[in-house]
C-alpha cells in the first residue's frame, strides 16, 4: 500500500519536473522548431505523469483499511445496523478481497459480529441498530402501548417498565402500526 503511494508521489514529481522543463524551453526556444518540439514532449510526457501519479494515488487511497472500514460502517447506518456479505460485496467491488481483514478487526473490537441466517453471511452493528421504546412486564413480558398510563401488567398485574430495544428487520421484528 505505501509502496503504491510512493510510486505516484514519484510520478507526480518527474511530471511537475517534465512540465517544468518543457516550459523552459519554450521561453528558450527563439523560434527554433528542435527546442519546441522538445518542449511539447516535456509538457505532454510531463502531463501524463501527473495524470497518472494522481490516479494512482487515489486507487491507493480507496484500497486503505480505514477507508474501507468508514464505506462499510456507512453503509451499515444506511441499512440500520444489519449487513449481508453480498451487502458489502456489492458496495465494495474489486476491493472486496480486502475486506475480510477489515471486518476481522471490526469484530475483534466488539463494532460488530458475524451472524449466519438461512444460509448468508451477516456483518450485525448493535450500536447502529434502531432503538425502540417499549412498556414490558418484568414478569411475563406482556408488552405494552408506550402511552398507556397503567404501571400494572394487565396480564398478571406484574410491574410495567419502560425499555429500550433493538430490532432488527432481518431477524424478522418488523416495525409495523398493527401490533
Amino acid at each position: 500500500m505505501k509502496m503504491k503511494r510512493l510510486f505516484a508521489m514519484m510520478l507526480v514529481g518527474l511530471g511537475v519536473l517534465l512540465v517544468a522543463l518543457g516550459l523552459l524551453f519554450i521561453v528558450g526556444a527563439a523560434g527554433k522548431a528542435s527546442r519546441l518540439v522538445v518542449a511539447t514532449a516535456g509538457l505532454a510526457v510531463g502531463s501524463v505523469a501527473i495524470a497518472a501519479g494522481v490516479i494512482l494515488h487515489r486507487r491507493a487511497d480507496r484500497e486503505t483499511p480505514d477507508r474501507i472500514a468508514n464505506e462499510i460502517l456507512e453503509l451499515a447506518r444506511q441499512r440500520d445496523g444489519e449487513l449481508s456479505w453480498s451487502d458489502v460485496a456489492a458496495a465494495l467491488g474489486p476491493r472486496t478481497n480486502l475486506a475480510e481483514p477489515v471486518v476481522d478487526e471490526l469484530v475483534r473490537r466488539g463494532n460488530c459480529k458475524r451472524t449466519d441466517r438461512e444460509g448468508k453471511r451477516f456483518l450485525v452493528f448493535d450500536g447502529l441498530q434502531p432503538r425502540l421504546m417499549i412498556r414490558r412486564c418484568k414478569f411475563c413480558k406482556t408488552e405494552a402501548p408506550i402511552g398507556d398510563p397503567r404501571e400494572q401488567c394487565s396480564n398478571c398485574g406484574g410491574p410495567l417498565e419502560t425499555v429500550r430495544q433493538a430490532r432488527g428487520a432481518s431477524r424478522s421484528d418488523l416495525y409495523g402500526m398493527d401490533g
